[in-house]
């Protein structure tokens, strides 16, 4: 479980990986992952300089959400003293430099298109409406359920988690988007004739 925990890490560099997994990986159960996460809070935001992402089931229980360096760093915690925990600390920090992901150029242009034609058609209340839409265009699924199944925080950029080829099909979607509020700024109607199409 270890191993195939560190490759799926090791293949994505920008992914997040559930602290249930790893305390799976080292048999530790949810309470006694979220004790270790909360004793070592400052150290584990410290690494990747980013805060701990979490996210909420139906039920209320919090999952962490943590990117590569803070998911290896935690395994160390697991079972450390304090100064193998220092060291430790300090290796990740030297072996991960902090890789931010960065928006696209074309991505970051396309989505002032929208939110422009977004204000100029006094479509503002529909303004989350539009970009899930686009994603559900491009990729079939709505924003939610990218973030979910891809373990995205709700305060990252849902398009700098995605290849190449989905950020281009999510970008031409917006496109449509804007080409379709100049006609007829009407979401309903915008959404099924793009859908159908």
């Amino acid at each position: 479980m270890t191993t195939k925990l560190f490759k799926k890490l090791n293949n994505n560099h920008t992914s997040y990986v559930k602290a249930d997994d790893i305390g799976q990986a080292v048999g530790l159960n949810h309470t006694s992952v979220n004790q270790v996460i909360r004793r070592h809070k400052r150290e584990l935001e410290n690494v990747s300089r980013e805060r701990l992402n979490y996210r909420r089931d139906s039920k209320r229980i919090k999952t962490y959400l943590l990117n590569q360096p803070q998911a290896v760093l935690l395994t160390v915690f697991m079972r450390s003293n304090a100064t193998v925990k220092e060291f430790s600390t300090d290796l990740v920090k030297h072996t991960y430099p902090v890789n931010e992901p960065v928006e696209n150029e074309e991505t970051k242009r396309i989505n002032k298109l929208l939110r422009n034609a977004i204000k100029t058609n006094d479509q503002e209340q529909n303004y989350k409406k539009y970009f899930d839409l686009s994603y559900r265009l491009a990729l079939g699924r709505s924003a939610k359920k990218l973030r979910e199944s891809l373990n995205i925080p709700d305060s990252k950029v849902i398009t700098n988690f995605l290849n190449d080829d989905a950020v281009e099909r999510v970008n031409q979607s917006r496109l449509d988007i804007i080409k379709e509020l100049n006609i007829s700024p009407i979401f309903d109607t915008i959404a099924v004739k793009l859908l159908t199409k």
